[in-house]
């Protein structure tokens, strides 16, 4: 009797498998993107680094702490800060501040979305190469990405960009403040 009804037990959980597996979100069985990199302290990922391209970190913790990405011949390519001693209500006031600090150039504005979060663009930006500079909030933190517009990389990495639950703050990084890297008292025999 038992072997008779098996086959059938098999064919309902099935279809209950397959009728559930309709219903089931999509982002259910989505999975996560794999990440190239990441700094759990920024609360930063990036998904992937274009090939020939690697992460430097900063060595220092200045008010605008991140990592840099240069290509093979060590041309900077994007630059991610979080900007630590800022927050989510001075944003409007950094951005009008950061457009003005180039006197004579046009800086023209753009909306875009890093991680599916509403950014503001500013371009071109003056430096080595041109760049365009991003401010976004994620996690109730202010970050500032600057990226490369010569070439596609930049444009790559920016959107390769992800924002992962930050664990820890600045000071559990226990390294030295850039300004008093600066002032480091010279041996005596100088």
């Amino acid at each position: 009797m038992f072997r008779k009804k098996s086959p059938m037990l098999l064919v309902f959980l099935l279809v209950l498998s397959l009728l559930l597996a309709g219903v089931t979100p999509a982002s259910a069985w989505r999975s996560h993107p794999a990440v190239a990199f990441q700094d759990t302290v920024l609360g930063i990922g990036i998904t992937s680094l274009p090939a020939g391209t690697q992460v430097v970190t900063d060595q220092y913790v200045s008010a605008a702490y991140g990592f840099t990405v240069v290509d093979k011949n060590r041309v900077f390519q994007a630059r991610v800060e979080w900007l630590w001693d800022k927050t989510p209500a001075q944003v409007a006031r950094l951005i009008d501040e950061f457009m003005h600090s180039f006197p004579g150039i046009q800086v023209e504005r753009a909306q875009v979305f890093v991680d599916g979060r509403r950014a503001v663009l500013l371009s071109p930006v003056p430096g080595q190469v041109e760049t365009a500079a991003v401010f976004v909030v994620a996690n109730g933190r202010v970050y500032r990405i600057f990226y490369n517009i010569e070439g596609d990389l930049g444009a790559k990495i920016l959107h390769a960009v992800i924002f992962i639950p930050p664990t820890g703050d600045i000071r559990s990084l226990n390294r030295q403040r850039a300004e008093d890297a600066l002032y480091v008292s010279p041996p005596y025999d100088w």
